[in-house]
């Protein structure tokens, strides 16, 4: 299963200010920008990787997967990641809030990436 599809799917769910609110779906979640800033939120977007990648059959079957329901246990709380060292083979310290999210806090790091979830009054819609 994939860790960063599922908190891609947890932002679209979530339905929460100013962050989340509204987003109708998937390709909404990727394209929106940081409120009031028109800065790509999504980093893939924001430096361009996004249009440089070629999936192979095994990502368009995480893909197919997660739209089925399927859904990583380790980050099915998780409402952000990041990469905070693109490019390396070594990942850099993950830091306590997620860079322009302060209403988040660190949960924990998989290979490249730091997974946050909400501090606790933010974002009550999805930790019911």
């Amino acid at each position: 299963m994939n860790m960063v599809g599922t908190v891609v799917f947890n932002q679209v769910e979530a339905d929460c200010a100013p962050d989340f609110k509204g987003l109708r779906d998937i390709r909404h979640e990727i394209y929106q920008t940081i409120p009031g800033t028109g800065i790509p939120h999504f980093e893939p977007v924001l430096n361009g990787t996004l249009y440089t990648q070629h999936p192979k059959e095994a990502d368009f079957q995480r893909a197919r997967d997660l739209l089925q329901g399927d859904r990583e246990p380790r980050s099915r709380i998780s409402l952000c990641f990041f990469n905070p060292s693109p490019g390396k083979k070594y990942r850099a310290p993950c830091t306590d809030t997620m860079p322009r999210s302060p209403m988040t806090k660190f949960d924990f790091a998989h290979k490249n990436h730091c997974f946050y979830v909400a501090v606790p009054s933010y974002c009550t819609e999805f930790y019911r």
